[in-house]
C-alpha cells in the first residue's frame, strides 16, 4: 500500500456517505410519507417505532441472546479433538516418556549421539464428554433462558414507553393546535369589538379612551396568538423528534381526540401485573435465583467420559535401521487406544462456594425488594390515575355549562355596550371569560384522554387506550 497517496479526508468522506446517507434517506422516506396527509396517532406510532434506534438496538440484543441460548444448549455435546503432525528431526533420545496432546511417547538410549534426520508422524483423536453434571448444565440452560426473558422484557418495555411518549406528544401537539385556533377566534372577536368601539367613539357615543383600551386589548390578543403559535411549534417539534422525522410539517387528526371522548369502559383498574417494567424486575429476580442454584451446583464433582486413539510413525525402524524417505517416516506403524472415566472434586472449594452463594442470595433479596417496591409504586400510581380520570370526567361535564354561561354573558355585555348601558371594562372581562371557557372546554376533553393514557401506561395495557379510539 502506498501510504503517501492515502487521502485521509477522502476516507472520512466515504465513511460519512456510507453511514449518514442511508439514515438520512430513511428519514426522508418517513417524512415523505407523513407530509401533506393527515397524521393519525397509529401512523405516528408506526413511524416512531420504525425510526427509533434504541428499539432496533434492543431487538438486536434479543436476537443475540436467542443465539446464546442455542450455544449454551449445545454445550452438552461432547468435545471431539483431532490432531495430526509431521516432524523432521534427528533420532537422539533417552529413556522416559512425556505427555503431549493426550498421549505418551518413549524412546531408548542410543550408544552415541546420532544426528541423522528422519521423518516422523503422529495422529490422535480424543473425545471428552460430561454426561452427568449434577444439575450444572440444566442450571446454565435455565440461566440463558431467563437472560433471554430479561432482554426481551427490556425491549418490550422500550417499545411500550415509546408508544406512551409518542401518544403524549401527539395529544400535546393537538391541544396546542386547538388553543392556537381559540386564540385566533378570540382575536377575531376583539377586532369586531374594536370596530364597534371605533364607530361609537367616532359618533361621539363613547369617549376616545375606549378606543385606546380596545386597541390595547387587540394587541394583547395578538400576543396571545403568538404565544400559542410558539407553543404549538414546540409541541409539534417534540413529536417530530420522537417520530424520527426532520420536519414538523404534518397535519394532525383534529376529528378524533378534540371532538370525542373515550368509548370504552372507564371503570377503575387495580391490576398492574401487565406493566412491562415489572416484567423486567421479575426477570432480574429470576436470573439471580437461578444463579444461586448454579453456584451451589458447581461444588458437586465433575464426572467426565474420556476416550483417545493415537497412531505413531517414525523413520527409525525396529531393527535400528533408518528410512529417511517421507513416506517411510510418516506412515502410522503403531496404533493405541484408551478409554476412561474421570471424577474431579475440589473438596476445599466449599468455603469459597459458600461465600459466593451468600453474596448471590443478598443480590436475590435486593432484586425481590426492588420488585416489591416497584409494584407498590405502580399500584399507588394506578390509584392516582383512576382518581385523575374520574375528576377529569366530572370536570368535562361542567365546562359546557361554564362555556354557555360565558357566551351568554359576552353577548349580553356586547349588546348593552352598543346600547350605552355598560362600559368597555365589562365587555373586556366578558371576552376574557369567554376565551377562558373555550380553552377550559378543550383542555377538559384533552385531560380525559391524558388521564386514560396515564391509566393505560401504569396498568401496562396500552391496547385499551387504542381500542377506545377505534370503537368511538
Amino acid at each position: 500500500m502506498n501510504f503517501k497517496k492515502f487521502n485521509r479526508k477522502t476516507c472520512i468522506r466515504k465513511i460519512f456517505v456510507m453511514l449518514v446517507i442511508p439514515f438520512a434517506s430513511n428519514m426522508e422516506n418517513a417524512q415523505a410519507q407523513i407530509s401533506g396527509t393527515t397524521l393519525s396517532l397509529s401512523k405516528a406510532l408506526e413511524t416512531a417505532a420504525a425510526n427509533y434506534g434504541i428499539i432496533k438496538a434492543k431487538d438486536l440484543y434479543t436476537k443475540a441472546q436467542e443465539e446464546n441460548v442455542k450455544q449454551v444448549k449445545r454445550q452438552y455435546l461432547p468435545a471431539l479433538l483431532l490432531h495430526g503432525q509431521v516432524d523432521y528431526a534427528t533420532a537422539n533420545s533417552v529413556a522416559g516418556s512425556y505427555f503431549s496432546y493426550g498421549f505418551s511417547t518413549s524412546g531408548s538410549i542410543d550408544a552415541a549421539n546420532n544426528f541423522t534426520p528422519v521423518y516422523g508422524a503422529a495422529g490422535m483423536g480424543a473425545i471428552q464428554w460430561v454426561p452427568f453434571s449434577f444439575g450444572q448444565y440444566a442450571a446454565r440452560v435455565k440461566e440463558s433462558d431467563i437472560q433471554l426473558q430479561l432482554v426481551g422484557a427490556d425491549a418490550e418495555q422500550e417499545k411500550f414507553y415509546n408508544s406512551i411518549y409518542v401518544t403524549q406528544a401527539y395529544l400535546d401537539a393537538l391541544i396546542a393546535t386547538k388553543l392556537r385556533q381559540l386564540q385566533l377566534n378570540n382575536l377575531n372577536r376583539m377586532l369586531i369589538f374594536q370596530n364597534v368601539v371605533a364607530i361609537n367613539a367616532k359618533n361621539g357615543l363613547r369617549p376616545g379612551v375606549d378606543t385606546s383600551f380596545a386597541n390595547s386589548e387587540v394587541a394583547r390578543a395578538r400576543l396571545s396568538v403568538l404565544d400559542a403559535e410558539k407553543n404549538e411549534a414546540e409541541q409539534r417539534n417534540k413529536l417530530a423528534g420522537l417520530m424520527g422525522v426532520a420536519s414538523s410539517d404534518f397535519q394532525l387528526d383534529t376529528t378524533t381526540f378534540l371532538l370525542s371522548t373515550p368509548a370504552t369502559t372507564l371503570a377503575p383498574v387495580t391490576d398492574v401485573s401487565a406493566n412491562p417494567l415489572l416484567k423486567v424486575y421479575a426477570a432480574r429476580q429470576g436470573l439471580s435465583e437461578i444463579k444461586e442454584k448454579e453456584i451451589s451446583r458447581n461444588y458437586f464433582p465433575k464426572i467426565t467420559v474420556l476416550g483417545v486413539t493415537e497412531g505413531r510413525g517414525s523413520g527409525i525402524m525396529p531393527n535400528g535401521t533408518y528410512d529417511e524417505s517421507f513416506g517411510g517416516g510418516t506412515a502410522l506403524r503403531r496404533l493405541n487406544y484408551a478409554v476412561g472415566l474421570a471424577c474431579t472434586f475440589n473438596i476445599l472449594d466449599y468455603p469459597r462456594m459458600r461465600a459466593e452463594l451468600g453474596t448471590q442470595k443478598f443480590r436475590t433479596d435486593a432484586a425481590r425488594t426492588e420488585l416489591e417496591a416497584q409494584t407498590l409504586d405502580l399500584k399507588n400510581d394506578l390509584t392516582l390515575a383512576n382518581e385523575k380520570l374520574r375528576i377529569a370526567l366530572e370536570e368535562m361535564k361542567q365546562v359546557p355549562v361554564q362555556y354557555q354561561s360565558a357566551l351568554d354573558f359576552y353577548n349580553q355585555k356586547l349588546t348593552m355596550y352598543k346600547s350605552g348601558l355598560t362600559n368597555i371594562i365589562d365587555v373586556s372581562q366578558s371576552l376574557y371569560n369567554l376565551n377562558r371557557a373555550e380553552a377550559d372546554n378543550a383542555i377538559s376533553r384533552d385531560a380525559v384522554w391524558k388521564a386514560l393514557l396515564l391509566k393505560s401506561s401504569v396498568s401496562g395495557d396500552f391496547n385499551s387506550f387504542m381500542n377506545s379510539i377505534k370503537t368511538k
